[in-house]
């Protein structure tokens, strides 16, 4: 039961969270203060190294630098909420058929 209550948090409440923090405080708030490009990667760097993960440190850094992107496009941290969704919601599949014993 812990897994997937840790598995809806990470699908569910997690993208919310994240896309407020890092897209709409962290790089819109380091965007006033410092050139464009500089706001974008250190907002990915925050955003990467607050996973705690340095395996997936460098995949991280990718989404943080897209996701940093499409919050500048869009002007709204919605777009980037649903593909971080999107993005735990299959990681989450993939664990729970790894778990079941369903991964091909």
């Amino acid at each position: 039961m812990t897994t997937y209550v840790s598995l809806f948090t990470a699908v569910c409440v997690a993208p919310f969270c994240e896309e407020v923090f890092f897209r709409s405080f962290s790089f819109m708030g380091l965007k006033n203060g410092m050139q464009l490009w500089v706001a974008i990667i250190m907002s990915a760097l925050i955003f990467g190294v607050a996973h705690g993960d340095p395996a997936s440190f460098p995949v991280l850094f990718c989404i943080g630098v897209a996701l940093a992107l499409l919050r500048l496009w869009t002007g709204s941290y919605w777009p980037g909420f649903f593909l971080h969704f999107l993005n735990n919601g299959l990681s989450a599949v993939l664990i729970i058929l790894a778990l079941h014993g369903l991964n091909g």
